[in-house]
């Protein structure tokens, strides 16, 4: 099932995640979708759960134009080392944006139309994209995940086809 996450600032759990400041915490093994100005305000999603326990997150953002993915934790802490990031099953699905950018991201980042810029810190896992430019230390992990599509709906670029 698909969970619309909504910005609210104050401490609220709902479907799935949680919203405290500038930090989203979302259950892994979940689908949710943000919009690009929504992810604007958010600086960390924390992944709650057993991150390489081969449950798969999807973050959908459809919008066109310019998108900055927040930085990934695991529990409320960053990962415990570079390996931790090979079993996660964090996937970015931005289909339509021309630009994504972001800082210390594990997950897989899919913006087949976008110039990618990843800057400082680290990235962990794999990038399919029209350009890719990284300032971070970067390990490509392949996809470990047990799911390879998104809660049933299958997502092209500009279409969501069920």
């Amino acid at each position: 099932m698909q969970k619309k996450a909504q910005l609210l600032w104050k401490i609220e759990k709902k479907d799935g995640y949680e919203i405290s400041g500038s930090t989203v915490k979302l259950d892994v093994g979940g689908l949710y979708e943000f919009t690009a100005k929504e992810l604007q305000n958010i600086q960390v999603l924390d992944i709650q759960g057993d991150f390489g326990g081969g449950s798969d997150t999807f973050i959908i953002v459809k919008d066109g134009g310019s998108v900055k993915l927040p930085k990934t934790m695991n529990n409320g802490k960053e990962l415990g080392s570079i390996e931790a990031g090979m079993t996660g099953s964090v996937v970015f699905l931005v289909p339509n944006a021309q630009t994504v950018t972001g800082n210390a991201i594990s997950g897989h980042v899919v913006a087949p139309s976008a110039d990618v810029e990843l800057g400082g810190g680290y990235f962990n896992g794999c990038v399919i994209a029209k350009n890719f430019h990284a300032k971070a230390e970067c390990h490509m992990w392949n996809y470990n995940g047990n799911n390879r599509n998104t809660g049933g709906n299958q997502y092209t670029r500009g279409n969501k086809n069920s």
